[in-house]
Formats: structure tokens, sequence, C-alpha cells
């Protein structure tokens, strides 16, 4: 069954959704972006290169990304010809993308493939950012380098099949999330795909089968608010009201659950509480077109 152009914007907003860079820069988690690789540097625990690796790290741990890309830098100003300055340019192209510097990002990134071509852990962080960028082409040739070298990638699998789904290949996005399940079975990346994948294609019912098991695994808004967005579809009115508040309970800064708690409302002819929330969605940053336009 192929993805409509209606259902691959949904594809793409979720997207931006699950790969927008969240409230006080905290870090993507485990749907789209590395995380900084670990530093195997081999020199003088007193030198100044040391010293600032040192700074770096207690920068990233403390999530000061803006710090760390200073100090990065100064580390590969410091030592042109170490190494170990792939590695840096790839964390670098990684610190930046949490700021949000696409441009950046993509310049340290591929600064950093032309020390070393092959690495596939750079290879999927550029990878990753053209499809932030919505550069879905280039994207899809940097991530099928990957897998032409490590058949067992999940990330850079998933992200394929994320592309598919995009490109309106529902059949190709589920072989791709199959492969990964064929050597992890348990994999939480590979259920993600599958519930996205049949949410996307209208498949509501098995999508928040899906969701629910995601739920057993992990208590997480997102999970909570695809599952209400699910019951929503399925006119299951109490499931959803449920789900919304586990949500909110999780996140109350997220727009997006007020505009679902909005629909709900709309749904049960509430329709005084429907204004409230469409408030309370525009206030937590909800853009008011698109407000229209779910609750059309």
């Amino acid at each position: 069954m192929a993805v409509t152009t209606a259902q691959a914007q949904v594809i793409t907003q979720l997207a931006k959704e699950a790969m927008q860079i969240p409230r006080g820069d905290r870090p993507d988690d485990d749907k789209g972006i590395n995380q900084l690789e670990k530093y195997t540097v081999n020199v003088d625990t007193t030198s100044a290169y040391n010293a600032l690796l040192d700074s770096v790290q207690q920068a990233t741990d403390a999530q000061q990304w803006s710090r760390a890309e200073q100090f990065i830098k100064q580390m590969v100003a410091l030592d042109p010809t170490n190494v170990n300055n792939s590695l840096l340019l790839s964390n670098l192209g990684t610190v930046q993308r949490m700021q949000g510097k696409f441009d950046d990002a993509l310049r340290s990134y591929n600064m950093a493939l032309d020390m070393t071509p092959n690495a596939v852990a750079i290879l999927t962080n550029r990878g990753v950012l053209h499809i932030q960028r919505g550069e879905l082409d280039a994207a899809d040739a940097d991530l099928q380098r990957v897998v032409e070298r490590d058949a067992q990638n999940e990330e850079a699998l998933f992200w394929l099949a994320f592309i598919a789904m995009n490109r309106g290949q529902a059949d190709v996005a589920a072989s791709r999330l199959d492969e990964i399940l064929a050597f992890n079975p348990r994999s939480v990346q590979a259920l993600e795909g599958k519930a996205l994948l049949a949410k996307a294609t209208g498949d509501y019912t098995n999508a928040l089968s899906l969701y629910t098991q995601l739920i057993e695994n992990a208590q997480d808004a997102d999970y909570y608010a695809n599952r209400a967005d699910c019951a929503l579809m399925l006119r299951n009115l109490s499931q959803a009201s449920e789900d919304i508040q586990s949500a909110l309970n999780i996140n109350p800064d997220d727009g997006y659950l007020y505009l679902l708690r909005a629909k709900l409302n709309k749904m049960r002819f509430n329709f005084d509480d429907m204004e409230r929330d469409i408030k309370l969605a525009e206030q937590h940053g909800v853009d008011p077109e698109e407000i229209q336009n779910s609750l059309k």
C-alpha cells in the first residue's frame, strides 16, 4: 500500500517533531540523532589538548552545547594534524546540530568525512542531518553507504525506512524495518517505525496496538500522544482522554497535547473546553493555522 501525499506530509511533520531540538537544548533521543562519539585519544594527561578534552566532556555532560562547540574548535586549532580531528569534527557537527546550526553542522561533517570517507558513524550523522534539512536524496545516499558497510546498522535502516515512507513506498519501508527485526527482534526503534507506518497508512487499530507495546516498555509522552491520536481516529474517546492526560502529566509544556485535547473536546461537543485548549496550544507554541487545520 502506497503512502499518499497527505500521509507523507504527516510523516514529515512527525519527523520534524521527533528531531526538533527540545527546550533547554536537551539532546535528541534515539529516534534520530547520534549522541556524541566517545573520544579515544592517547595524549599526555597534562597537555592543553587533553585539558580541553576534559572541558568538552564537562560541557556535553551539562548539555552546554555552545561551550562544547567552542572547546572543540580550540582543540582542532591547537593541534590541526591530530589523527583524532575527524572524530572531533564529527562531534562538532553534532553539538552544532543540537543548537539548530544545520549549515555549520554540514560543513563540520563534510570536513570529517574528507578525512575518513567511510566512517559509518559520521555518514549516519550526516544522513540524519540531511533529513532534517529536507534533503532526502542526499540522506538516502549517505545511509545506503552505511548499510553497504554495516548491514545491521539499526539507525541507518530506520531512517531509510523513514525516507521510503516519505516517498510513498510503504512496502519498502516495512521491508527495511523487518531487516532490523531479523537481527534484533526486540528493537524499540523498529517497533516505533512500524507504529509510525501503520498510523501514516491509516491502520489505526494496528498502530494503537503497537504504541501500547511501546508504552509497556517506556512511559513516554510521545507514545501516549500518538496512541491518543489513534484512539481519536477510532472514536475511542475514553482511551484518548486517558492517554492525553498521561502525556500531560509527563510533559505539560507540549502544545500538541492541548491540540489533541481540543480535538477530543470538539468530538464531545464541549466547545468551551475546546476553546480553552486552543488558547493553551497557542500559548505553548502551536501555530494557529495548524490548530485551525487540525480542527476542521
